[in-house]
């Protein structure tokens, strides 16, 4: 049960990142705060917040073997992908990536 509660969080997040400005133009008394905060910190919280929760819904589903061999093959391929990128991560003003 808990698979398919982190499968509709991000579900639902990504939703919101992807069509917060329709939805605000809708129903703005509903979506006033959402749009708002979506304003002050970006969008890019939402995006990223979902994807991890659609991560975690899948691994958790999955058997512990599949789900390790899937996140090493993951971690993996997107290391290479971001290797050619000009990529960098940091918080504050220590760098991670």
């Amino acid at each position: 049960m808990k698979h398919i509660l982190f499968l509709v969080i991000g579900i639902f997040l990504l939703l919101v990142a992807f069509f917060y400005e329709p939805l605000y133009a809708l129903f703005p008394g509903l979506f006033e705060p959402i749009y708002q905060v979506i304003k002050d910190i970006g969008a890019d919280i939402f995006y990223i917040t979902g994807a991890f929760a659609l991560i975690i819904g899948v691994f958790s589903w999955l058997p512990t073997w599949t789900s390790l061999l899937l996140f090493i093959v993951l971690g993996v391929a997107g290391g290479y992908y971001l290797m050619d990128k000009n990529v960098s991560l940091k918080i504050d003003t220590q760098k991670i990536l």
